[in-house]
């Protein structure tokens, strides 16, 4: 363990192509480039999950493995947006299930597969990943 993170801080720390240093030392977490449709929505873009829901995989390309810090749901509905927050299994931190979504992170790879939407307003699905003092995100919007 101690030879993987001598490692991950010996590339960790180089300076990004553009000369500067990467914040806190360690380089932004970067991803095989996927070609799911996105959507934008009050500023931010999405990638847009169909009603029936689906299954999206994202690679890393940088880091070796990764764990998930947590998802964050909200419902967009008739005026309140209901935010619910849900973590990894406590035994398991690469792996996360809830109503809305399940997280599995295997190596380098993180598999997101979103639940239909049957009968609720349309969300916002926000997974957070997490490697050292770096993370990255991905957010799903779904429409009912």
């Amino acid at each position: 363990m101690v030879a993987i993170m001598a490692m991950v801080s010996l590339f960790s720390c180089e300076k990004e192509a553009n000369g500067e240093e990467p914040i806190g030392g360690w380089e932004k977490m970067k991803w095989e480039k996927v070609s799911y449709t996105t959507e934008n929505f009050q500023g931010a873009t999405y990638y847009k999950v169909p009603k029936e829901g689906g299954t999206y995989t994202f690679k890393c390309t940088n880091y070796p493995a990764f764990i998930i810090n947590g998802v964050m749901v909200v419902d967009l509905g008739y005026g309140t947006n209901n935010q619910t927050y849900y973590f990894p299994q406590e035994d398991d931190p690469h792996k996360l299930e809830c109503e809305a979504v399940t997280v599995n992170v295997e190596n380098q790879v993180v598999t997101v597969t979103i639940a239909p939407q049957s009968e609720n307003p349309s969300r916002i699905i926000t997974l957070t990943v997490t490697y050292g003092s770096v993370s990255g995100s991905f957010s799903f919007i779904q429409e009912f």
